[in-house]
């Protein structure tokens, strides 16, 4: 059903845009309804063609890419006429599912890892971080570097 045009922040540079819905009411209650207000309103809806031919002059002057909807999922791997578009959602898609996956995987592993933090440190690794706290240290206080000297150097 068409509802005439709007303008939509962000789309198309706010040019009123079309407003189609598909009418999937089920009641024929609801249905019968409807059919009353729109006598009343003197409304009535575009045929299919009318409304196809609208919307695609409509997209070919906005410069809008036209939707590729497939009919069955066969058909879709059967002949992927896809716009670009498609394919550049898809990629980009792919990428970031690609990089969930290795976030997860890395997670999982740390997760999974005995080293929780409790462990000692190494030793090596305890002297490198004495060394650079006095260096750190040295930096920020040279008086107290002078006096560490000459205590190292006493026997």
């Amino acid at each position: 059903m068409y509802h005439g045009r709007e303008s939509l922040k962000g789309v198309i540079k706010e040019r009123p845009y079309p407003i189609v819905t598909v009418d999937t009411e089920r009641s024929t209650r609801r249905k019968e309804i409807v059919e009353f207000e729109r006598a009343v309103t003197r409304s009535v809806d575009a045929r299919p063609l009318q409304l196809k031919n609208f919307l695609s002059s409509f997209m070919d002057d906005a410069g809008i890419e036209k939707p590729a909807l497939p009919m069955t999922l066969e058909s879709a791997r059967e002949k992927p006429n896809l716009p670009k578009s498609y394919q550049d959602f898809k990629d980009a898609w792919q990428k970031g599912l690609e990089s969930e996956k290795k976030l997860t995987e890395v997670e999982q592993i740390s997760a999974d890892s005995q080293d929780d933090g409790t462990q000692a440190l190494p030793d090596t690794l305890q002297q490198a971080l004495k060394q650079a706290v006095s260096v750190a240290n040295a930096a920020n206080n040279p008086s107290t570097t002078a006096k560490q000297d000459a205590s190292e150097t006493r026997p």
